[in-house]
């Protein structure tokens, strides 16, 4: 579980500016080898990703001369749609969709719409109401969030986090990026979960401190490069075949930038042919961590998994229903997607 932080505007002009940071453009195909050693994750980490376009994370009613509308029920424009394009010009940030709006009298307008990786085309009303144009819908250019840091290879300078993708929050995709950062992070509380309610790390993000980029938004973690490594202990890569259930050990922040390792129970393991971001089935069983959290929190997700002298995996998953439970991926598989 990764922790979505929440901002959005009815289309405020606001410009964001990503860092750029001295690394190639692109992650290299990358070949998963056991014993293979990397730097051990577990810090607190933020993360801004920014799809080709501006989403769409919310609509309203708007009380119209001839009624009321929304641009959800009378134009089938939904929360997660990407807005890429108005009347064929190409739209990149939320000025261009202000500056386009304003340019505009009343009347409907064609927008190019990406919606769970399909090109969409939809009409939206644009009102003018007190001297304003309107039209029912919130923006924002990017998803922001926290998580957690799952390695780090010192001979590609790239990292591996969250373990599972990054979604807009109404999509059924992975969101598709143009660009994105990791920033500093820092955890300052915690809101316990409990059964049918998932808890949260109540953390910062700097982002003046930009970490690294991200280049790769996928089903089994976030991928980009780091300036500079963490100051942590090396692993060695595991094979999915060789994790065993029993007693392992997750690395993870919940108290500023102190990382410290916690006690789990390895319940079930899925046939590591069958690629899944919940291969790994685990019950918290260390008192402390009980008492801190009482169970998984979102913000874990990417929290690395030990057994012995290997890294064997993430954290991705609770269960909802009984919070001390989850799930995990094989870091293998984690590495799998690099392969493509």
């Amino acid at each position: 579980f990764y922790l979505i932080i929440t901002t959005e505007g009815e289309l405020e002009m606001k410009t964001i500016k990503f860092k750029a940071i001295s690394a190639p453009l692109a992650i290299i195909s990358l070949l998963f080898i056991p014993g293979k050693e990397v730097y051990l994750g577990g810090e607190n980490i933020g993360f801004g990703l920014k799809p080709d376009g501006v989403i769409v994370s919310d609509t309203y009613d708007l009380k119209t001369d001839s009624g009321i509308y929304n641009p959800a029920k009378n134009s089938d424009i939904k929360k997660g749609d990407i807005i890429k394009k108005i009347d064929d010009k190409t739209i990149e940030s939320v000025y261009d969709l202000n500056d386009c709006i304003s340019k505009l009298n009343s009347g409907s307008i064609k927008l190019e719409l990406s919606r769970n990786d399909q090109t969409i085309e939809r009409y939206l009303d644009v009102f003018e109401i007190n001297g304003c144009f309107k039209t029912g819908l919130y923006v924002k250019e990017r998803v922001l969030g926290i998580g957690t840091l799952t390695y780090y290879d010192p001979d590609t300078k790239t990292y591996g986090a969250l373990g599972h993708e990054v979604k807009e929050t109404y999509g059924t995709s992975p969101l598709k990026i143009e660009s994105g950062n990791i920033y500093e992070s820092e955890v300052i509380g915690i809101k316990k979960s409990k059964d049918g309610k998932v808890g949260e790390k109540v953390a910062t993000l700097n982002e003046k401190n930009v970490l690294g980029d991200v280049i790769k938004n996928t089903e089994y973690g976030i991928y980009g490069h780091l300036d500079k490594p963490f100051n942590s202990k090396t692993y060695k890569l595991a094979k999915a075949s060789d994790v065993k259930k029993g007693k392992a050990t997750i690395y993870t922040v919940l108290d500023g930038n102190k990382k410290e390792s916690y006690t789990i129970e390895i319940t079930g393991l899925k046939d590591p042919s069958y690629i899944s971001t919940k291969g790994i089935s685990f019950k918290i069983v260390d008192k402390e961590l009980l008492k801190k959290t009482n169970g998984i929190v979102s913000g874990m997700s990417g929290s690395p998994i030990v057994q012995g002298d290997y890294l064997i995996g993430a954290v991705t998953h609770i269960i909802i229903d009984d919070c001390d439970r989850g799930y995990g991926v094989y870091i293998e598989h984690m590495f799998k997607m690099l392969e493509e």
